[in-house]
């Protein structure tokens, strides 16, 4: 099971199990975005808004972008690091 840390940002420490099959953060109207999970995989796309997330600094888009273990998800200024457990 995957898992993301807040690690910086107003909820800095805290973790998020994965336990659903999709998985959305962030602020309506400013910026959503998803974690899916397909079989083994997670992988992560804009919902909604205008301030794109990044994934080690790339942006992401509606096209979905595969995760892997310690990769940085930035949206809104907060930093996340995802883990696969």
């Amino acid at each position: 099971m995957g898992r993301i840390k807040v690690i910086s940002g107003p909820a800095a420490g805290r973790e998020l199990p994965l336990t659903k099959m999709v998985t959305t953060f962030g602020k309506p109207g400013l910026a959503v975005a998803a974690i899916t999970r397909r079989d083994q995989n997670y992988f992560m796309h804009l919902v909604e808004g205008d301030d794109a997330p990044l994934l080690n600094g790339s942006p992401v888009g509606q096209e979905p972008r595969m995760l892997a273990e310690g990769d940085q998800i930035t949206l809104s200024g907060t930093v996340l690091q995802f883990f696969q457990c």
